[in-house]
């Protein structure tokens, strides 16, 4: 029996031995085919065909994949790898998977992220997840797609698309750190196998200042909680919610592990990130892993590694010293101490100047308490001077005394940046230390005085001011922090004095700087007022400006006769009055542009000065033949029939059509029927109102005020025309202009006035206009009507009538 087992066992060696050879045989044929021809070009037979595409040496015409077989004297391929290059062509890695092979090869950014995208949606069971290297290459395809590896500029609309590479670069990077491996007891980050085999620098930097773009700024910030000891399981879950500071705290571990340098570009994209994000604890831990001794400046209590030696401080004239001083005093002036967790540092409302009130729309529990802001600010000055001093200290050295006493003395050639004194400047004014602050300003003024003034790069010019002078001493964003510092302070003379010595280094003050020293003066009387804007102008002039230089001067009256919401209209009067003795407007035509002078003009309607904005208008016209426009001719009509002077405000207007030769604009119009609503000549107002319907149906992009129909459906409720009075409701519905609680209260008025049941046929009416208008949840927060319809009195009152 064993012998006949052996001799058929054999029988099957022989048979599989020939097999061997004639699969070789078979081989050696159509490998000397395809050297002499191309794939496309093999004639043999069905069986051999099929054996040869099996090996994946031969393609049948019409298939997809129809590659160029290498001739013999390329490098042969095993059938292994053969096979394996098969299998991933339906996913990357090995075997199956996502798809993510083709598009990453092809580097098509959009189709890899639908294919990444759909799976994050709609998992699959039934299809593996890709491998953490597919990740990998997907994040440098993400990456290099917005930031060249090459040098060279990057364009608009490059640049545009980064914010959302941001966004794709921290979902990708949670996945990725997900993957990591470590032990069961990991513990540490370090003992996580966190490498992506990234040899560049370059490329590390560029992942961080992409997550820099990925964070929403408007958002409070403030510190996280401390990756504390983990596993690996707890990395997992940590990292698939990570906040991007706590992400980049592990990108920079994932780099040391990789080899790479924690350079002065990294560690400035990394500090970034954490001012951005107000994250002291993420610094903190950041920091300690790469420069355990700035670490130890944000908080002497922190954990550092004792393995990693760093000498960030040792050179304190070396290009990372200051970069790195001057990037933790800007973490320090906008961070909470390391130990209070989720403290939202804004300030309380109740110490908000009236001018501020209307920019504070969280009134929720967390804004803090009084306390809360001196505990603040009180880590804030300490931390900052631990930091400042650290810095100046680092480089006074112990030489002989002079007079060979025994004794040795102190020498010290370290001088601050403008960027670090400024920046311990601005925390001291946020914390009320006036005495400190102005010593710190001196301070700026030496180490400016230090310095000669270049021609700078347009980076210099981050506020966009414009230049008095072709050489500064420090950049205009500076400038612009701590004026608007000593602003929100109530220093008015620290912030006089500063916008003089801007003025003087070739800066002009922006309109916004000049609009928070005015709004500043805590008496807003035309005498506080007066004697702020002499202290203004003294500090400018003794600076060799002159408050009378077109730079200076433009921005100033703009800002005195800007109308804005949170200027009440008594202090709006008191402002123009203050512009207009200040800079002789009235005598000097040339002292401001046309466009200014409309300002001004507007300025005195929406004040009630309606006879003192003619006069300047007639005054100014002579020399300014198109200082008049339609706009400003529309407010002065609506101005004087708000005033009650309908017949001055409609001489106005025949004057003006008469000049215009007949044409009116849709602004006009609407002025004019205004003017008529209020005189309570409602036939006229339908008349004009039907010019403004024809004007508005030949052009439905120039459409008028949510009151003109409102007027338009009081004059026709007036004269009995329901009719009319539901086509203009028609014609809301197309334009999609929604009502508001002054429509309800027409209508309602209507329907005692109409005695009839088209009053409720209108209000029913209006109430289908709205349905049909319901806002999409991208337009909620941005339309005023998409809010709670507040219905007044009047409606109510009508309604009990009718």
């Amino acid at each position: 029996m064993t012998s006949r087992l052996l001799l058929q066992s054999g029988t099957l060696a022989v048979g599989a031995s020939s097999l061997a050879v004639r699969a070789s045989t078979l081989t050696t044929r159509a490998s000397s085919l395809t050297a002499r021809v191309g794939r496309r070009r093999v004639h043999t037979s069905n069986v051999q065909a099929s054996f040869l595409e099996k090996l994946g040496l031969f393609m049948r015409p019409g298939s997809e994949a129809e590659a160029y077989v290498e001739p013999r004297s390329q490098p042969k391929v095993s059938i292994i790898e053969r096979l394996g290059a098969m299998r991933r062509r339906g996913g990357y890695g090995l075997g199956g998977g996502m798809p993510l092979y083709v598009p990453i090869k092809a580097k098509n950014v959009e189709k890899a992220w639908e294919i990444w995208a759909k799976y994050l949606r709609y998992p699959d069971p039934t299809v593996p997840p890709p491998s953490r290297d597919s990740l990998v290459d997907m994040l440098m395809l993400v990456v290099n797609a917005v930031i060249p590896r090459t040098a060279g500029i990057i364009t608009e609309a490059i640049r545009s698309k980064q914010p959302i590479a941001g966004f794709r670069t921290a979902v990708i990077l949670r996945h990725i750190f997900a993957k990591s491996t470590g032990s069961e007891q990991a513990g540490h980050l370090s003992a996580f196998d966190l490498r992506l085999d990234l040899d560049r620098s370059e490329d590390y930097k560029h992942i961080i200042e992409l997550l820099r773009l990925a964070v929403d700024s408007r958002l409070p910030g403030g510190n996280t909680r401390t990756i504390g000891e983990l596993t690996a399981d707890e990395l997992e879950l940590e990292a698939n919610d990570m906040e991007v500071s706590r992400l980049v705290q592990v990108l920079i571990q994932a780099a040391i592990q990789d080899g790479v340098e924690i350079d002065t570009d990294i560690l400035r994209a990394t500090l970034d990130v954490m001012i951005t994000t107000q994250d002291v604890t993420a610094a903190c831990d950041t920091l300690a892993e790469c420069y355990p001794d700035l670490a130890l400046l944000l908080d002497p209590q922190a954990q550092v590694s004792a393995k990693v030696v760093s000498r960030a401080l040792d050179d304190p004239q070396s290009e990372l010293c200051q970069m790195a001083i001057g990037g933790l005093l800007q973490l320090v002036a906008v961070g909470t101490d390391p130990k209070q967790v989720g403290v939202d540092p804004r300030q309380p409302q109740e110490d908000l100047p009236y001018a501020q009130l209307e920019d504070v729309v969280d009134f929720s529990d967390k804004q803090p308490t009084a306390e809360e802001m001196k505990a603040v600010h009180a880590w804030r000055t300490a931390t900052a001077e631990r930091i400042y001093r650290a810095f100046v200290s680092a480089g006074i050295s112990q030489v002989p005394a002079p007079d060979n006493s025994p004794h040795s003395a102190l020498q010290g050639s370290v001088v601050p940046t403008p960027e670090m004194v400024s920046s311990v400047l601005n925390i001291y004014l946020a914390a009320g230390d006036v005495e400190q602050a102005a010593l710190y300003y001196e301070a700026l003024k030496a180490v400016l005085n230090q310095q000669s003034a270049q021609v700078q790069s347009s980076s210099w010019n981050a506020a966009g001011c414009e230049e008095l002078k072709s050489e500064h001493k420090m950049g205009s964003g500076l400038w612009a922090d701590i004026a608007h510092a000593a602003c929100r302070s109530g220093q008015l003379w620290m912030a006089a004095q500063i916008l003089g010595d801007m003025a003087g280094d070739g800066w002009a003050p922006l309109q916004s700087v000049y609009e928070q020293y005015i709004d500043a003066v805590s008496d807003p009387n035309e005498a506080s007022l007066a004697t702020a804007m002499r202290e203004l102008q003294d500090r400018i002039l003794a600076n060799g400006i002159s408050v009378t230089n077109l730079a200076v001067r433009e921005p100033l009256i703009c800002a005195l006769t800007g109308q804005r919401d949170v200027v009440p209209k008594e202090f709006l009067t008191t402002r123009i009055e203050q512009a207009i003795v200040l800079f002789d407007i009235p005598n000097a035509e040339d002292i401001v542009s046309d466009e200014t002078a409309r300002d001004i003009l507007s300025a005195l309607i929406a004040s009630g000065q309606l006879t003192r904005a003619q006069d300047l208008a007639d005054t100014w016209s002579s020399g300014r033949p198109n200082l008049v426009t339609h706009q400003f001719a529309a407010e002065l009509v609506r101005g004087l029939g708000r005033a009650g002077d309908h017949t001055q405000a409609l001489e106005l207007f025949s004057n003006y059509q008469h000049l215009d030769q007949g044409e009116s604009t849709l602004d006009m119009l609407c002025a004019v029927l205004e003017v008529y609503m209020r005189a309570g000549d409602f036939a006229e107002a339908i008349s004009v109102g039907k010019r403004i319907r024809t004007m508005v149906n030949a052009n439905p992009h120039e459409q008028p005020e949510r009151e003109t129909y409102n007027y338009l459906l009081s004059a026709y409720c007036q004269k009995f025309q329901p009719s009319e009075a539901m086509c203009v409701l028609e014609e809301m519905r197309r334009y999609k202009v929604h009502a508001n609680s002054d429509t309800y209260a027409v209508l309602a008025q209507s329907m005692s006035t109409l005695r009839s049941l088209d009053g409720m046929r209108l209000v029913s009416a209006l109430a289908n206009v709205d349905y049909n208008m319901a806002v999409s949840e991208s337009e909620q927060s941005t339309a005023t009507y998409s809010r709670p319809l507040p219905l007044g009195i009047d409606y109510y009152n009508s309604m009990i009538e009718a």
